[in-house]
């Protein structure tokens, strides 16, 4: 079968504000949340959500860090550990009281959070106890991935630092978008052995995650770039924007497939600030207009 494009499907409503943060659970259930700091799980055949929990911060990310354990980072800085099974009171666990931008599962039993103060936070899972803090910049943090033992972490002024896992210490860094641009979002494109950045003056930047050269810098958004996934197959990127779009590349040749954008009554109407793949068919997204969009794909023969 051959992929034509995205198209919308339907809208999941509810969040009261701003929609910062989604993860998924399942290929077809996903969890959101936002300014208002209600977690809310949803599935795909049901407009109707269920709370998963209410936090007295805006929550900016999630991350489901192992079956039972969900994640979340605030605006405050507070951790949050919600047990899905026994559904009990998210726990607040806290040393950084600037924004917490991004959560990276490291394993079932720890996990990374990234800050606005420039600090990298390394969490044990059952005890919520730190393992390590570091300041690894000046500058906030957003984008993070993993390859071969290290963590790739976008920094506020266009760098990318290269953290080695075994004693959390950086061992390289890299300017990767304009001065005071800062990466907003990283992946690792393991079929073509590269680091992809995405950063605040709208380009998706490749990475020859070896050597750590160009490989290529391509104009894709308008505004600062916020999300990526890649599909099962890694072979198409996806991105979304403060420009309200979506856009579709095809990852071998890093040239353009799709632009997916409001139409009449579809679509964002601001920024775009999180996307997710959760099966070969369906894209979620999510933005600051309120709203969750499920996006389908339409084959043709």
């Amino acid at each position: 079968m051959k992929q034509t494009q995205f198209k919308f499907k339907t809208n999941f409503l509810g969040h009261t504000g701003s929609i910062y943060a989604l993860e998924q659970s399942s290929e077809s259930s996903f969890y959101s949340a936002g300014a208002d700091g209600i977690i809310a799980e949803w599935k795909t055949n049901n407009e109707n959500a269920t709370a998963i929990a209410k936090l007295p911060h805006k929550v900016f990310c999630l991350k489901q860090v192992s079956k039972d354990i969900l994640v979340a980072g605030t605006s405050s800085g507070g951790i949050y550990i919600i047990d899905l099974t026994l559904k009990s009171a998210p726990r607040n666990i806290q040393f950084d009281t600037s924004i917490c931008y991004n959560i990276y599962a490291l394993s079932p039993i720890s996990f990374a959070t990234v800050h606005e103060s420039g600090k990298l936070i390394i969490w044990d899972t059952a005890s919520g106890a730190i393992i390590k803090a570091t300041t690894i910049s000046d500058q906030k943090l957003r984008g993070i991935c993993e390859l071969d033992n290290h963590l790739f972490i976008g920094t506020g002024n266009g760098e990318i630092v290269v953290v080695e896992r075994t004693n959390w210490k950086i061992v390289h860094q890299f300017d990767s978008h304009k001065v005071g641009f800062g990466v907003n979002c990283l992946i690792h494109d393991t079929r073509n052995k590269a680091i992809i950045s995405g950063g605040k003056d709208g380009h998706i930047n490749y990475w020859n995650q070896d050597t750590f050269d160009c490989i290529e810098k391509v104009p894709a958004h308008n505004y600062a770039l916020y999300d990526f996934a890649i599909n099962q197959q890694g072979t198409t990127l996806f991105s979304c924007s403060r420009d309200k779009s979506i856009k579709i590349w095809d990852l071998e040749s890093r040239s353009f497939i799709q632009k997916i954008v409001r139409e009449k009554a579809d679509g964002h109407t601001n920024s775009v600030n999180r996307i997710a793949l959760l099966n070969q068919r369906q894209l979620i997204s999510v933005g600051d207009d309120k709203k969750i969009i499920c996006w389908e794909a339409e084959y043709s023969a």
